[in-house]
């Protein structure tokens, strides 16, 4: 089993139809042989949105279940911050990442482990450090 950052990018590709991609899909179908991993504030970052597609209408009932089901199955490992919150701030500021992006970046850093996303700047500042990335923004023309 190889482990890998998953950010919420990546996995809602999985978990909404209008935001799947081949790349993305590809991808998923090597799921048994990968170890999902993710800073804590994955579970939060994913579940936001679902919940929010859900109250304006967009992700009703059985569809939410659905999502919300798929997640489970993805059975991501969820790991607390790779350094104290003033440092991910700093860390941030000066790589142009939001918070919650330099969050998987760092766990990816930490770690060792390759980073699949779908966050063009994200995969740009991974890619320029030296981290193995799964670019899954790709859609066949």
């Amino acid at each position: 089993m190889r482990s890998i950052v998953l950010d919420a990018s990546a996995a809602l590709a999985w978990l909404l139809p209008s935001q799947a991609t081949d790349a993305a899909t590809a991808f998923l179908d090597q799921a048994d042989a990968i170890v999902f991993e993710a800073p804590a504030i994955f579970e939060w970052e994913v579940c936001n949105v679902l919940v929010g597609m859900a109250r304006r209408g967009l992700l009703p009932g059985e569809r939410y279940e659905r999502a919300f089901r798929n997640y489970r199955r993805l059975d991501v490992q969820l790991h607390a911050p790779a350094m104290e919150i003033e440092d991910l701030a700093s860390l941030a500021r000066a790589l142009r990442l939001s918070l919650f992006d330099v969050s998987y970046f760092a766990l990816a850093l930490d770690q060792g482990w390759p980073l699949a996303s779908r966050d063009e700047t994200l995969l740009t500042v991974a890619a320029a450090c030296d981290l193995e990335c799964f670019d899954l923004r790709a859609t066949a023309k």
